[in-house]
């Protein structure tokens, strides 16, 4: 199976999208045969991913297990968009079984990677339902700033082919946070975007609901009426129900502050008609809750009495999935803390010099930074040592690069016994050290350069081909002085090498301070 045909089959699957689940169901099945075959876990992660997505309206329970098992598979996966909407998509499951502790952690997941590699449309939905989740506690500020933080992803990525859909449906969510608020204006500013671009505007009936909104704010009753008579005419030619569950149970929620039970109750109805019982619910609970009340308004016990049932077996069946996203919770925080320790254990190997098992160069200039700043602050002293050893080229002519090495090692560990918490000693660069005291005026550093040059004349390390010493030596360039806030590492480094310059001009073999 070449490549152009698994591409075909799945231009197929994108297709098909939320359209025809039992084809959807084959289409996966057979792009994950293929990637069996091919032993390839990505394209077999892919089709996971599809299969759950296409599952996610109709079987939720099933949708995370597939999801759950692509994510399985993708961890060493390069297709990084793909393991991003993969964190999304059970990030979404999550909030719907009323974990959003465990959302916002897939979402955060989500977050990390896309920025990490700049998949702005990504970003986008992360923001999108980082702000859901605001929306969902009344934080409605702060679910604002983020939906406008996803409409700015969404439009530096305006040629994705769902950039401007997602546009009309954030600026939705935004308009009914803004009808939470009363804000009047603002309100007027989203509807003239919204029905600038109705076009792209799903479901159909959300115009019509937010007009309905504005005349509701504005005290023109008759316009409102009107407005929502045509939102519930809409509902009835809206194929996608469960995919605008949000904007129906607004829709509801409408209804319900005004108290038209009997739009409400057809609406409900309607709803409960089209979408399958077990699905989605926290809102179900809440719809359950508005139909108790209309049927209670009508003094309908024997119904009331069916309905609440209802109510108390999706509550349990709420409860139950609870229950397992808490389990999934703290196993999920558990991984995440594995990776961060796994990251930081290969940041402090990147800083590593693999020879002496002294900080590098990378790893002095991140500390040193630190030092130098709290130094500067703290207005203490900084003491930057170059060090090099002395005619090194001839050790390793005379004596080979393994000889070498060592000497090297030898030198290092002489130098590691200064490190401690004031001091940072790394190998810079073949055979150049740096070192770096904090806090040790002029004459400590002096008693600190004296030690290191004895140390080292004390291991005798053979240098026959030295002009000035049968074993190895050192000469070292020393910058000492308080920070000021101009001052840089790279200046203190700059002195440091102008005073060790000054040290070889005199003939090597020691140390001067300036």
């Amino acid at each position: 199976m070449n490549s152009n045909k698994i591409a075909e089959l799945e231009q197929r699957i994108i297709a098909n999208r939320f359209e025809d689940v039992s084809l959807q169901k084959e289409l996966c099945e057979s792009l994950y045969e293929i990637g069996e075959g091919l032993h390839d876990e990505t394209i077999m992660g892919k089709a996971l991913f599809y299969k759950a997505e296409a599952l996610f309206y109709h079987e939720p329970s099933e949708c995370e297990t597939y999801a759950k098992k692509s994510l399985a598979l993708l961890k060493n996966s390069t297709n990084y968009e793909l393991l991003a909407r993969v964190n999304n998509l059970l990030g979404i499951l999550a909030a719907d079984a009323e974990d959003l502790s465990v959302a916002l952690d897939y979402y955060l997941t989500c977050f990390d990677i896309s920025k990490a590699h700049q998949l702005e449309h990504i970003i986008g939905l992360c923001a999108c339902n980082t702000a859901v989740i605001f929306q969902l506690l009344e934080s409605y500020e702060e679910a604002i700033y983020y939906f406008y933080a996803a409409i700015e992803s969404y439009q530096k990525n305006i040629d994705h082919p769902y950039a401007r859909r997602n546009i009309a449906f954030t600026y939705c969510n935004i308009f009914i946070c803004y009808f939470k608020l009363k804000k009047i204006d603002k309100l007027e500013e989203c509807l003239r975007f919204i029905r600038e671009h109705k076009k792209e505007l799903s479901p159909r009936f959300a115009l019509a609901l937010f007009e309905a909104e504005y005349f509701y704010i504005m005290q023109d009753m008759q316009n409102m009426k009107q407005r929502i008579k045509v939102a519930i005419e809409e509902c009835y030619l809206e194929k996608h129900i469960l995919e605008y569950i949000d904007t129906y149970q607004h829709l509801c929620d409408f209804l319900f502050e005004l108290k038209e039970y009997d739009a409400l109750l057809e609406v409900l109805d309607l709803i409960e008609r089209k979408t399958n019982p077990t699905t989605l619910p926290r809102i179900r609970i809440q719809l359950l809750k508005y139909r108790l009340y209309c049927i209670e308004s009508k003094r309908d016990f024997e119904e009331y009495s069916k309905w609440s049932k209802e109510y108390v077996r999706t509550y349990e069946l709420l409860t139950d999935k609870y229950h397992h996203s808490v389990l999934e919770s703290v196993k999920l925080r558990m991984y995440i803390e594995e990776l961060k320790d796994m990251e930081l254990e290969y940041e402090h190997k990147a800083m590593i010099d693999t020879l002496t098992k002294l900080y590098n160069r990378s790893g002095f200039v991140k500390f040193g930074n630190g030092y130098l700043e709290d130094a500067n602050r703290r207005q203490l002293s900084l003491a930057v040592f170059i060090i090099d050893v002395d005619y090194f080229k001839q050790v390793n002519d005379e004596y080979g690069h393994v000889y070498g090495d060592d000497c090297l090692k030898q030198i290092a560990e002489v130098l590691s016994k200064q490190q401690g918490s004031q001091v940072i000693a790394s190998r810079y660069g073949g055979d150049e050290f740096v070192l770096l005291w904090y806090g040790e005026d002029v004459s400590e550093v002096k008693k600190i350069a004296e030690a290191i040059q004895v140390q080292v004349e004390a291991l005798r390390i053979a240098s026959k081909k030295s002009p000035i010493s049968e074993y190895v030596t050192l000469s070292q360039g020393i910058h000492v002085a308080v920070p000021t806030k101009e001052d840089t590492l790279k200046e203190f480094l700059r002195r440091a090498d102008e005073a060790l310059y000054k040290v070889k001009e005199e003939g090597r073999n020691g140390y001067r301070i300036q």
